[in-house]
C-alpha cells in the first residue's frame, strides 16, 4: 500500500489502489490531487467536504458485489438542481468501481471499453436524438434517454478516482429500451472527458453491506422568517423544510422562498401524524411530511404523505375520499412505441402523446391529466415543494390496482412514478383509526374490481365445464339404458282418446332416469295430447307429466312449409327405487273441416286426418343431459352477473375522467 504525506499538515496517508486520484486529508480535511507520483494542493471554490450528512453508508464499508467483497474509499456527492446523489469510490479486488447511490437507490458503474464518446458535440447530439445504439450489444433496440442531471457543485471524502476535478460535471442515463430494463451512464467530467458506463442495479439488501459508521448530526437551519431553529434530519436529500413556526418552506440550504406564502394550518386534516412509523409493503417506514394538493380548475384535494426509510429511501401515500396509494418513484418511463415488424422500440413517447400503452402483460389507460398546486403543508419533502405546483403536468394512467404517472415541471425531464392501491385498513389499524374505514366515498382510483376478470371467467367457465362434462360421462359409464316399455296404441274408430297400463317396471337403482318417447307417424295438420302417469305400487306416489305432439304443413307463396313436429321425448329424474306402473291416455283431435285458398297459403281438410295409432316407449336408467345443461347455464349467468356488476363499477370509477370509453349512466 502506496503511503503519501498531506501537502498542508504533513499527515501519512496510504493510498488504497495506485488509480486513487484525489484525496481528502481525514486530519485537516485538505483536498489533495495525486498524479504521477506528485500530490498537489488543490483549490476550488465549487468543491467542499461533507460535514453534515444523513446517509447510511460510509468510507470503510464493505459490501458484496458478484460473490466479491467491497470496500468503500472515498466518495463524491454531486449537487444537482434538485437532487443530491453520491458516487462511491470502491475498491472490489484490487479494480475501482463507482457505488452510485441516492434516494433508496443503488447501483455498480463499470467503465464500458467499448464505447467511446470522446466529444462533447457526440455526446450533445445523442441526447437531442434521445436514442443511443450499443456497438456491441447484440440487439436492435435503443438506449434513450431519460434523465439529464447538470451539476453545479461536488464535494468529495476520502479516496476517489476521478480522470479531471470539475465541478460542472453532466451526468447522462440511459434505459435499454425492452421489458428486460438494462442501464447506461455517460459522465461528462469536463469538455470532451467522457466516461461511460454500464450500470446494474441492486437493492440494499442485495449488497450485504457491513461495518456501517455510526450517524452524523443532523444539520441546523434557521427560517428568515421568524429565526425558528430546523433541524434538518435527512440533509442533503431532503430539499424542502416546512419551518413548524410560520409554516414557510424553505429550502435545504436555508434560503427562504419568498414568493411562495406561507401554508395556512387551518386546512391540514391530515390523518397521519408527523413521526409515525408506519408499514407498507413489509417495510418501516417514518412520515417526515404532510401535504395536501389541489388540481387546478377543479375543487379536487387529496392528501399525501413523505415516508422515509434510512435503507430504502423515499415513499408516498396518496389518501383521496378514504382511497389509498402506495406510490414509489421509478428509473425509467415504460411508454414505448414499437415501429414497424419484429417489434422493434423505436422511441420514447412522451406522456401527453398517449391515450393507453402495454407494460407487461397489462394495458395502462389515460384517466387524467391536470396541474396541482400546494394548499397547506408541513414536515419534509425530498423535492423543491413551492415549486411543485401550478407548472407540474401530471398524466395517469391506470390499470386497477396499479398506475403509472409521470409529472414534469416546466421543461425538466419527466418524472416517474408507479402506484400501487392499498387497503385502507392496512394503514388506519396501525394508527388507531379503524373507524374510518367507513368514510370512504366513491369507487377508489385503483381499488380493485374483483367482480370480473375476462381471461379469469373464460379459464373458469371452460374448466367448470370440463369438470361438469367429467362428472357426467363418469356417472353416464354404466348407464344400463334398459327398454322396459314399447308399445303401439290404435284408436278404435272415431274415439277420440285410447289407453295404455303397463305391466309392473321394477326399477332398483337408488336413483335413477326414466326417458319416454312419444311418436305419432301419421299426425298430420292435427294434435295429440299424452297424460302420463308413474305410479310407485306400494307407496302410492305418483309422478304426472302432460304433452303433446302438434304437426302442420302447407305452401305459401309457391313453397312448402312445416312446422310442429311428430315425436318428443321427455325425462323424469331422480325416479326412487321400486316397483311401478305406467299409465298413459292419449287424446286426439278432430280433424280441419275447412279450406282456405289463397295466393300465399293454402290449408285443405284433404291433408288433414285423424291420426290412427301413436307409439310409446319407455327406457330406463338413461344418462340425463338436464343437470350438465342447468349447471352450465348457471355457471354462465354466474359470469354474465359478475361482467354486468364489473361494468357497473367501471361506470362508476371512470366517471370522473373525460377520457371514460364507458358510458355514464345515472342511478
Amino acid at each position: 500500500m502506496k503511503s503519501i504525506n498531506c501537502v498542508s499538515c504533513n499527515s501519512t496517508l496510504y493510498l488504497k489502489h495506485n488509480d486513487i486520484s484525489h484525496i481528502v486529508c481525514a486530519s485537516c480535511g485538505t483536498l489533495l490531487s495525486h498524479k504521477d507520483g506528485q500530490t498537489y494542493l488543490v483549490h476550488s471554490q465549487d468543491t467542499g467536504n461533507i460535514r453534515e450528512d444523513a446517509n447510511v453508508l460510509g468510507i470503510g464499508t464493505l459490501g458484496k458485489y458478484q460473490g466479491r467483497t467491497f470496500e468503500i474509499t472515498g466518495r463524491i456527492r454531486v449537487w444537482a438542481e434538485n437532487s443530491v446523489y453520491n458516487y462511491w469510490t470502491i475498491l472490489c479486488h484490487d479494480q475501482l468501481l463507482i457505488l452510485a447511490e441516492g434516494y433508496g437507490k443503488y447501483a455498480i458503474l463499470e467503465e464500458d471499453t467499448h464505447i467511446n464518446i470522446s466529444s462533447t458535440e457526440r455526446l450533445d447530439t445523442l441526447y437531442s436524438n434521445k436514442r443511443y445504439t450499443h456497438p456491441y450489444h447484440h440487439t436492435t433496440n435503443y438506449y434513450h434517454f431519460y434523465r439529464k442531471d447538470l451539476v453545479h457543485k461536488i464535494d468529495l471524502e476520502g479516496q476517489v478516482k476521478l480522470p479531471v476535478l470539475n465541478a460542472h460535471m453532466r451526468i447522462f442515463d440511459l434505459v435499454l429500451d425492452t421489458e428486460e430494463e438494462r442501464f447506461l451512464c455517460f459522465i461528462e467530467y469536463a469538455k470532451d472527458i467522457i466516461l461511460d458506463y454500464i450500470v446494474s442495479p441492486f437493492s440494499y439488501s442485495d449488497l450485504c453491506f457491513t461495518q456501517l459508521p455510526s450517524s452524523r448530526p443532523a444539520k441546523k437551519l434557521s427560517c428568515q422568517n421568524c429565526n425558528t431553529e430546523i433541524e434538518a434530519r435527512g440533509y442533503p436529500y431532503i430539499l424542502t423544510y416546512i419551518c413548524p413556526g410560520c409554516s414557510c418552506p424553505v429550502s435545504h440550504s436555508g434560503a427562504q422562498n419568498l414568493t411562495t406564502l406561507s401554508f395556512p394550518s387551518e386546512q391540514k386534516g391530515y390523518i397521519i401524524p408527523l413521526g409515525t412509523s408506519i408499514t407498507v409493503k413489509g417495510k418501516r417506514y417514518t412520515l417526515i411530511g404532510s401535504a395536501v394538493k389541489e388540481e387546478l380548475g377543479t375543487d379536487e384535494q387529496w392528501r399525501e404523505y413523505v415516508l422515509s426509510h434510512p435503507e430504502e429511501g423515499f415513499a408516498f401515500l396518496s389518501e383521496y375520499g378514504g382511497h389509498w396509494q402506495y406510490v414509489i418513484e421509478k428509473d425509467a418511463s415504460p411508454l414505448r412505441i414499437y415501429s414497424g415488424s419484429n417489434n422493434r422500440y423505436d422511441r420514447v413517447i412522451d406522456a401527453y402523446d398517449v391515450k393507453e400503452f402495454k407494460y407487461g402483460k397489462s394495458t395502462f389507460e389515460l384517466y387524467n391529466r391536470y396541474q396541482y398546486k400546494n394548499i397547506c403543508a408541513e414536515g419534509a419533502f425530498p423535492y423543491d415543494l413551492p415549486a411543485a405546483a401550478y407548472h407540474n403536468r401530471v398524466s395517469e394512467f391506470i390499470e386497477p390496482p396499479y398506475m403509472w404517472f409521470f409529472e414534469q415541471y416546466k421543461n425538466q425531464d419527466v418524472e416517474v412514478f408507479f402506484a400501487e392501491y392499498i387497503p385502507a385498513g392496512d394503514i388506519l389499524d396501525q394508527i388507531g383509526q379503524t373507524e374510518r374505514n367507513n368514510h370512504q366515498t366513491g369507487i377508489g382510483l385503483l381499488e380493485p374490481n374483483r367482480y370480473f376478470d375476462l381471461v379469469e371467467s373464460v379459464r373458469l367457465f371452460c374448466l367448470g365445464m370440463a369438470l361438469l362434462l367429467i362428472v357426467f360421462l363418469f356417472t353416464s359409464y354404466n348407464a344400463r339404458q334398459q327398454n322396459v316399455v314399447s308399445s303401439t296404441l290404435y284408436f278404435n274408430d272415431t274415439a277420440a282418446t285410447t289407453r295404455y297400463t303397463s305391466p309392473p317396471i321394477t326399477l332398483d337403482k337408488y336413483k335413477s332416469d326414466l326417458e319416454v318417447d312419444f311418436t305419432a307417424p301419421d299426425l298430420q295438420n292435427n294434435w295429440v295430447e299424452f297424460n302420463t302417469t308413474l305410479t310407485n305400487r306400494r307407496t302410492g306416489d305418483a309422478i304426472t307429466l302432460t304433452n303433446g305432439l302438434e304437426y302442420y304443413s302447407g305452401y305459401e307463396e309457391g313453397s312448402s312449409w312445416s312446422e310442429g313436429k311428430q315425436n318428443d321425448d321427455y325425462c323424469l329424474n331422480s325416479i326412487a327405487k321400486g316397483t311401478y306402473i305406467l299409465e298413459v291416455e292419449v287424446q286426439r283431435a278432430e280433424p280441419l273441416r275447412y279450406t282456405t285458398d289463397s295466393n300465399s297459403y293454402t290449408v285443405s281438410a284433404a291433408n288433414s286426418h285423424l291420426p290412427t295409432y301413436v307409439i310409446i316407449k319407455a327406457t330406463y336408467d338413461v344418462p340425463s343431459y338436464r343437470n350438465l345443461f342447468l349447471l352450465g347455464l348457471c355457471l354462465l349467468i354466474y359470469i354474465i352477473v359478475s361482467y354486468l356488476m364489473y361494468y357497473r363499477k367501471e361506470q362508476k370509477r371512470w366517471s370522473g375522467s373525460q377520457y371514460s370509453k364507458y358510458k355514464i349512466s345515472s342511478y
